[in-house]
This record gives structure tokens, sequence and C-alpha cells, in this order.
């Protein structure tokens, strides 16, 4: 406990002296940039990793030319342009649907009297233009969306949210580097969006520290990148924690294994399932409102 509140003060201070930094030099800006050029750097790493297991979870093929995609600056800013054309034409043609639809309701609702056949006639003859017309935009809206799931960010995006929410370490890795981006609210989801804005981050990046390194001469761009990393990777040591304690309580027999296995203490056993032995009641009901037991 002793060691874990040092570690939260620390913290402490590190984030308080990034953000007078940042205050007093104006480089948030550059720090945001920094966590979401890193947030790309750790996910082509991960997908470098699932190319080479060749998981039946992925087509590897797609992986790679991801991969491809996210490392070279030049194919990342083709894709964010290209992105965001996609999007602002698939909102065109959405608003354009929207209008069309509620000025086909406004047609069906203006009456014309019986015996007038011949505004009878125009009237439906308006209405089947107007809804040939509604349909052709429909096809044309269903069109823009096909094209944007194609784009290559979507694809990143999709496989990217899968990996996070797996509950592998690859995924524990991606959502905590997610969480350090500023203004990420979600962090179980990314989508194209996000990457149109991480892959500019890449892109400007390197020029942005040399402005500021320029700007800022007591500003050491390379101290801002160490101590964001340290603050980064300053993560809660609650679960470490947690699993010490089972540990312990394995090795006096409190608990055990539903696998049966005992005997190797330094395996991984985040997704193990556990029995309480009649030892580990015993032991609990000498301080029943112990939480751990509670958690047990």
């Amino acid at each position: 406990l002793v060691s874990k509140s040092f570690a939260n003060w620390g913290k402490k201070q590190l984030e308080n002296k990034l953000s007078n930094a940042s205050n007093e030099h104006g480089v948030g800006e550059v720090l945001v940039n920094v966590a979401e050029d890193r947030f790309v750097s750790d996910l082509i790493h991960v997908l470098s990793k699932k190319i080479e297991q060749r998981t039946a979870q992925f087509d590897a093929t797609l992986l790679s030319r991801l991969v491809e995609i996210l490392k070279d600056r030049d194919l990342l800013k083709k894709s964010s342009k290209g992105y965001e054309a996609a999007k602002l034409a698939l909102d065109l043609e959405e608003t354009t649907l929207s209008c069309l639809e509620l000025e086909m309701k406004d047609f069906e609702t203006f009456e014309v009297e019986e015996l007038d056949t011949v505004l009878l006639q125009l009237k439906e003859e308006d209405k089947s233009e107007m809804i040939q017309q509604v349909q052709e935009q429909r096809d044309r809206v269903a069109s823009a969306e096909k094209k944007l799931r194609k784009h290559p960010f979507s694809s990143i995006a999709n496989v990217t949210s899968e990996i996070i929410n797996d509950g592998t370490a690859d995924g524990a890795k991606l959502l905590s580097s997610l969480r350090f981006i500023s203004g990420k609210e979600d962090s179980s989801r990314v989508d194209g969006e996000d990457f149109c804005r991480f892959a500019k981050s890449v892109v400007v990046l390197k020029r942005k520290l040399r402005k500021l390194g320029n700007a800022n001469p007591d500003v050491d761009p390379e101290t801002i990148l160490r101590q964001s990393e340290e603050l980064a990777e300053a993560e809660d040591s609650s679960w470490e924690d947690m699993i010490a304690i089972t540990k312990v309580l394995i090795a006096y027999g409190c608990v055990v294994p539903k696998s049966g296995e005992t005997d190797d203490l330094d395996r991984d056993i985040d997704n193990e399932v556990f029995e309480v032995t009649p030892a580990g009641i015993d032991v609990g009901m000498l301080s029943f409102e112990n939480s751990l037991w509670c958690f047990l």
C-alpha cells in the first residue's frame, strides 16, 4: 500500500509537470499528437504479430495491406483524404435524401378536390415521379455507404475494435494506449474518423516537434516524449496485486484452480477459475467482512 501510494503520488506529480509545460509552452497539442502516434505504432506491432501467428480470426493478406498503409506516411495521407471525401459524399447524399423524403411527406398531405380530375391526374404523375426520385436517392446513399465501408480506414477501425474487445493482452495494450489520447471518450471502439485524426498526427508530428524546439529552446521535445511515455506506462497495479494475492492463497491451499494445476505459480492465471477449499472457508470465517473473501 505504501509503495502504491508513492507510485500514485509520482504519477500525479508527472501529470502536473506536463500540464504546466502545456500551459507555459503550448505543447498540449503536441502531446496529443504524440499519444496518437504512439497508438498507431502499438497497432502496427499488434497487427504484425497477428500476421506472424496466422490466426483464423483475421485474414493475413488484409492485415498485411493495412500494416503497409499504417507504416507509409504518404499512404496514410492519401487514405485520410480519401476517407474524408467519402464521408462528405455520404453526408451530402443523406442530406439530399432527407430533403426529398420531407418533400414527399408534404406532397402526400396536399389534398385535391375529387371532381378536379386534371389535378388528380397531375398529382398522381408527380407522386410517381417523386417516389422514383426518392428510390434513386436511396440507392445513391447505399452506394456511398458501401464505398465508405470498403475504405481501408473502415477496415482498420473494425479490426482494431475487435482486438480491443477480445480480452487478450494485445487488446489490453491497445486499450491502454487509446485511453491516453485526450478527448477520446469511448475507448472501446474506434472509427474511420479517429484514424483520419491519427494519420494527421503521424504525418505532422516530426515537423511539430522541430517547430516546438525552435520556438522554445528550453523545452526538450525528447524529454516531453519520454515523460509522456512514463505517464502512459504508470498504470494502476490493482490487478497485479490481486494476482499476487491469489497466488499466495494457492500456495497456502485456500483456493485451487479448477484446472487442477497448482505446482507452477509462475504461469498466467488471468483467465483461471478458482474454487475455495475447506481450509479457505475456515480462514475466511475468521474475518467474515474481509472484502477479498466477498470477491472470491
